[in-house]
């Protein structure tokens, strides 16, 4: 094919002398037309197809696909050197008119993330922190009306994962960094075939984190692969306090998965378990809610995530929120009914009244309600923090709630089988068990705020629902959703309620 703009050329020269020209030229001509116009047939696209992605979500949308075109013209050639790749379906493909071939043997590699205009023989420098790095290995090739190579994408680098917990819910940790003479912070690496040369170790890896120490959310380190174990120091700040713990990571081998539990105690912090995947799953690349933009509507993912859209992986609708942190509701009850505690397990806070009057009583009730039985509540109103109404914080209720089994070594299990609200949120990371103030603060929202319905999605409470909020050694406060009745005296240990649980983020 490279002789065929020659061929027109001379052909073109031949014709310009004016002269009629002999039958053989004419032929000439003719053939070479006929030529180009059959390997302009044979020209084909290419489809790029990667292995266990049919059905799923873009995990990686786009692509950098490099193809060794021996054959063809300069735009040809050009159209395949290092060039973008972008997913329409189930393949990637390109949006370059001049991305088609005739050469259906050529060698063609990808790599992610995309890479504008490098080969297979070109190096970047990369510092950290890492992310995912990818390259395909050709398991198949098909030729029909497109060129359709398969391929499995395998990863470059090694992935310390870090999942945190603390006995105090309220906990936040603002980050983690990891530090060790194999830790490399900077490399020189060729991204079609996924190998690492002159690596460094020079500081620490850090990731600011922002988060609620319970929220579930796993903190990811991509590393550059060792082939040694290596002794390593996490460092984390917890509200505003340095804490560190040393360890030996095994060697960290491409593709592979290094599971450290990190719990916070009253005295330090320590490792709690730990587990090695030889090959892990690869996960795509999902867009995070920038710091400093939540807003009221956000989901709260069970990864300890934010996103805009709901999805399957929601759990909670934020209610609250500074941008950053703040509250979120769950989208549904907590599945049955449950009891306050399995034993008389107190908090050490009680709220003697409703409103400085009474236990009990209807909010903000419709005409006919006898005025010693009404309770006017509207989120601002000052009740004081030592009034059930007035007292806002169920995370630290629940807290101390926990705290208070821990100290008295109570089992979780209550009498008769029944659940307790406490085992639940236990199960739930980053939840809590409401306050009634929370919960008045709730029923107040989606009841009568329209522009909070409006952006607001969840499973609208109804019936009578548990909160944190004790009237006394043996009852606490609950709320009834469908009329809005508050009842303070009821037994901890026998009644039963729905529960609606609320976050931290």
């Amino acid at each position: 094919m490279q002789a065929f703009p020659m061929i027109c050329i001379g052909l073109l020269l031949a014709s310009c002398g004016g002269e009629k020209q002999p039958k053989s030229t004419v032929s000439a001509i003719e053939s070479s037309e006929k030529t180009r116009t059959e390997w302009q047939k044979a020209r084909k696209p290419v489809e790029i197809h990667i292995e266990d992605m049919e059905g799923t979500t873009p995990a990686w949308p786009r692509l950098g696909v490099y193809m060794d075109v021996s054959t063809g013209l300069p735009e040809e050639r050009q159209a395949f050197a290092g060039t973008m790749f972008t997913r329409k379906g189930n393949v990637y493909v390109s949006e370059n008119r001049h991305a088609l071939t005739s050469d259906t043997m050529a060698t063609i590699s990808v790599c992610y993330p995309f890479r504008n205009g490098l080969g297979t023989n070109d190096t970047l420098r990369l510092t950290a922190p890492f992310t995912e790095n990818l390259y395909g290995v050709e398991t198949n090739r098909r030729n029909g009306s497109a060129i359709r190579p398969t391929f499995r994408l395998q990863s470059s680098m090694a992935l310390l994962r870090i999942a945190c917990e603390s006995d105090d819910l309220r906990d936040r940790l603002d980050w983690l960094t990891i530090t060790g003479e194999r830790i490399y912070t900077q490399g020189d690496y060729l991204p079609y075939v996924g190998k690492w040369i002159e690596e460094k170790a020079d500081g620490s890896i850090r990731e600011h984190t922002g988060c609620l120490l319970n929220n579930g959310r796993n903190h990811d380190f991509y590393l550059i692969p060792t082939g040694a174990a290596s002794s390593v120091t996490i460092g984390a700040e917890i509200n505003g306090k340095l804490h560190a713990v040393r360890t030996t990571l095994p060697p960290l081998a491409p593709g592979s998965l290094v599971h450290l539990s990190l719990h916070k105690k009253k005295e330090g912090l320590a490792i709690n378990g730990s587990w090695v995947e030889t090959e892990r799953p690869l996960v795509g690349v999902a867009s995070k809610t920038r710091v400093d933009s939540v807003c009221i509507g956000y989901y709260l993912q069970s990864d300890g995530t934010i996103r805009e859209k709901k999805d399957t992986l929601s759990i909670a609708v934020v209610v609250k929120t500074d941008g950053r942190h703040g509250k979120a509701v769950a989208l549904a009850d907590c599945e049955g009914y449950y009891v306050f505690s399995g034993k008389e397990t107190r908090s050490g806070r009680t709220f003697a009244t409703i409103d400085g009057k009474r236990k009990e009583g209807i909010l903000n009730p419709a005409e006919g309600i006898k005025a010693d039985e009404a309770v006017i509540y509207k989120p601002g109103m000052p009740y004081p923090e030592d009034c059930a109404l007035g007292y806002a914080d169920g995370a630290g209720l629940t807290q101390r709630l926990l705290d208070a089994q821990a100290d008295t070594s109570e089992e979780p299990s209550t009498p008769y089988g029944r659940r307790s609200m406490l085992g639940e949120a236990r199960r739930h990371p980053g939840s809590y068990v409401p306050s009634l103030a929370e919960m008045a603060w709730l029923y107040y929202r989606t009841g009568c705020d329209k522009d909070f319905r409006r952006r607001v999605h969840l499973a609208l409470p109804e019936g009578e629902y548990l909160t944190s909020s004790e009237s006394g050694e043996r009852t606490s406060y609950r709320i009834d959703f469908t009329c809005g009745i508050v009842t303070g005296q009821l037994s901890k240990r026998y009644a039963k309620g729905k529960l609606r649980l609320f976050y931290l983020f």
